[in-house]
């Protein structure tokens, strides 16, 4: 009888009886020997009983190149053992047992060679895994993958549709709507018009920015490298948002700073989205004040230059714990924000998307009522430079 100080003797018994060879043997993984020539010397049950084979038909009979597949053995053959023989050992090495029935066992394979004191190899101490969940779940993956690559061809394909089928009509629509707003209408016909040039206005704004969202989380999506200048982008997006602004009072300020480059080497269509994105979202969101966008430079080089841009607002401001929010893609900071404004959701997501092909992200500081600031820092080529910065070699 066992006392609480003591072990049961027949627990000691069982352990005492749990040698290193029974250890060895049934280990859950396989494992043998063999000579550098490849004769198998000794090999365990766990082994034995993966491939189907007796110990008398193995050791001392069968090389381990006789218990690879054609292809496997050959590649053991021609890199595994000359590797082995070369550095000392070979590690997660991918091959296809034969089992005894003719079927096959994907396994991981790791190896050492032992050497004696001259440095002649004397053994080779071969460890096996079974891979065949391993293999599967590698299947699974790609076959996944595949269906994925699928799906982004088919949106592809469903996006290039909309590009055409639905923004042409949809242009036709808005320019009949501007004819009969210069139309004698009354009031009502007046109203009804004027619905449908918002509503018009909206899904082309939807539309739009699903198509950039796309473009630019597209894997072929690569940022263009053309001169241009930054100076007539922003007076260009001012203008744009002019009239928007004009309608709902609002002062739309530009400041560039005077040493800018003429020329700057990027993507001018990147630039004018970003700009755009963030200034119309910024007059969507202001009610009264302004909207200012500046851009400042600094740490000139010869050949490169940092440009500081912000674009701030006397908006309605953003909650901190809304901040990250507002970069998701169809979502907007609250669902009162949502059903006040109106609008995508999307335009942060893009601006986000593209300012990271350049390397750098966007910084929002907000006070809730009083205005939002949106800044970034990006660093261009000037001039001729043909080497932007946020490529890697």
């Amino acid at each position: 009888m066992s006392t609480p100080d003591r072990p049961d003797p027949s627990i000691d018994a069982a352990l005492l009886e749990e040698t290193a060879e029974d250890l060895y043997e049934h280990a859950p993984s396989g494992y043998l020997s063999t000579l550098p020539d490849g004769t198998i010397v000794k090999i365990n049950q766990t082994l034995l009983d993966w491939l189907g084979h007796t110990r008398d038909a193995v050791v001392g009979t069968m090389r381990f190149q006789a218990l690879l597949a054609v292809g496997p053995r050959i590649y053991y053959e021609t890199h595994c053992a000359p590797l082995l023989r070369m550095q000392g050992f070979v590690r997660e090495i991918a091959l296809d047992l034969l089992t005894a029935d003719g079927g096959t066992l994907p396994v991981i394979v790791n190896a050492r060679e032992r050497r004696d004191g001259a440095g002649k190899a004397l053994l080779h101490r071969i460890t096996i895994f079974d891979a065949t969940e391993r293999r599967r779940y590698e299947r699974e993956l790609l076959l996944a993958r595949r269906k994925a690559e699928q799906i982004a061809a088919d949106k592809s394909a469903l996006l290039a549709m909309l590009s055409h089928d639905i923004r042409n009509p949809l242009n036709a629509i808005m320019g009949v709507v501007q004819i009969l707003e210069r139309s004698e209408l009354t009031d009502a016909q007046r109203r009804f018009v004027r619905l449908l040039r918002s509503s018009s206005d909206n899904m082309l704004t939807l539309l739009t920015h699903v198509l950039e969202l796309s473009r630019a989380e597209s894997s072929s999506f690569a940022l263009v490298e053309a001169p241009f200048s930054l100076r007539a982008i922003v007076d260009d997006v001012m203008a744009t948002y002019e009239s928007k602004a004009r309608e709902k009072h609002l002062e739309l300020r530009s400041t560039v700073d005077g040493t800018l480059p003429q020329d700057l080497i990027g993507d001018p269509v990147a630039m004018r989205q970003i700009l755009t994105n963030l200034v119309g979202n910024a007059i969507k969101f202001t009610e009264r004040g302004h909207v200012a966008v500046k851009v400042s430079a600094k740490d000139r080089a010869a050949d490169a230059i940092t440009l500081d841009i912000v674009v701030s607002d006397t908006g309605i401001g953003i909650a901190a714990d809304e901040v990250e929010r507002i970069f998701k893609a169809y979502t907007q900071a609250s669902y009162e924000t949502a059903m006040r404004f109106g609008g995508t959701g999307l335009g942060l997501a893009i601006v986000r998307r593209l300012l990271a092909l350049y390397g750098s992200t966007i910084s929002v500081a907000s006070t809730p009522g009083e205005g939002s600031s949106f800044s970034f820092s990006i660093r261009l080529p000037v001039g001729s430079a043909t080497s932007p910065p946020w490529k890697k070699d």
